[in-house]
């Protein structure tokens, strides 16, 4: 039972020595970036609920990723944080529910505030399920998905709030359901090469995707909301319906989109375990809000056309909690109702309630 703040700061001693960065990449720490060093650390099958994971050396690339898993089964994460990792949140072989990703960050990969490593889900016989989870502030791998294995997953009802760059980034071997998730403000909701990359994916563009969803999954299966944001491909490859499948105990079953961005808004992160585990659960009992700190680094198809916004998104209104304003900032900078936006620095402006 993990019941305290872990504060791992000088524990390890320091040191000083010659390391390395990318010669192909200019944002890099001499132009406000990130520099490159390598660390990792695996975690054993469990549950990690309400803890927050945060400093693991942001200004370091190579540095410490938030959680890393591997030759895992039924690993379940939720109601976590992650916010300064160095690298990113690298997970294989489990469930994320109701967690936050903040990006918000002074190292950013690419130079405009956001973190850019975000989620790698990869790996040999993987099945994932990120499932009401809030992104927020990322610039890409939102989450890149594929590449080296046979990764099936699910993505449903999450919420990507103000995304400088890309969110899906589907590769070779894998097999994706995307169904019932908002994009608020996302510059490119799934990459072009999502589409001839060699992976199976189903976007679940329109009510007649989510209508062929549903003739395997059962139930009601619900299309994805792309608002203020980039194209969203359409892409229905039957192969992931089939594999998830499979798995009929333990398929997720959508919320209505229009209620998507604000139940996670409320209901994702730490601290929000009485507010329920899930749409249709009890709520589950408050625990002791959990801070975990690492330091000490050791090294073609057409675009789906987008429906109207329901009324709860508040179209052209930044959400609670998201960024609203600050230096080059183009998107919007108005709140939703019952929000204002308060200036945090110079770089970033946030909508808080009111």
């Amino acid at each position: 039972m993990i019941d305290k703040t872990f504060d791992f700061i000088g524990s390890e001693g320091t040191i000083t020595q010659k390391g390395c960065h990318s010669a192909t990449i200019p944002c890099d720490l001499r132009n406000g970036g990130q520099d490159w060093n390598k660390d990792t650390f695996d975690a054993g099958e469990t549950e990690v609920q309400n803890v927050h994971f945060t400093q693991m050396n942001p200004e370091f690339v190579w540095s410490g990723d938030a959680i890393g898993l591997e030759g895992n089964d039924g690993v379940w994460i939720d109601h976590c944080k992650i916010r300064l990792p160095s690298r990113g949140l690298v997970l294989t072989l489990f469930t994320a529910s109701n967690c936050e990703f903040d990006g918000v960050t002074e190292f950013s990969g690419s130079c405009n505030g956001d973190h850019y490593w975000t989620a790698l889900l990869c790996g040999e016989d993987q099945k994932i399920t990120p499932d009401r989870n809030y992104f927020h502030d990322v610039s890409g791998r939102a989450p890149k998905i594929g590449g080296s294995g046979n990764e099936v997953v699910h993505a449903v009802n999450n919420y990507f709030s103000n995304i400088g760059g890309h969110n899906f980034d589907i590769r070779e071997g894998a097999s994706v359901l995307i169904e019932g998730n908002v994009f608020g403000g996302a510059g490119t909701p799934i990459t072009s090469d999502s589409k001839s990359s060699g992976a199976s994916v189903f976007t679940t563009p329109d009510s007649s995707s989510a209508l062929t969803c549903s003739g395997y999954l059962r139930g009601n299966r619900v299309e994805n909301f792309p608002w203020s944001s980039g194209d969203w491909i359409r892409l229905t490859s039957t192969t992931p319906l089939y594999d998830i499948g499979m798995s009929t105990g333990n398929i997720v079953n959508p919320m209505d989109v229009s209620k998507v961005a604000d139940y996670v808004v409320k209901k994702a992160g730490i601290d929000k375990l009485g507010s329920g585990a899930s749409a249709d659960s009890a709520a589950a009992p408050a625990t002791t809000h959990t801070v975990t700190k690492a330091v000490a680094p050791t090294t073609t198809e057409k675009a789906a056309t987008a429906t109207k916004a329901p009324a709860s998104l508040d179209v052209g209104a930044a959400a609670m909690w998201a960024q609203c304003g600050g230096a080059n900032w183009s998107s919007p900078t108005t709140c939703i109702s019952g929000a204002q936006c308060v200036k945090q620095n110079e770089w970033y402006c946030q909508c808080v309630e009111a």
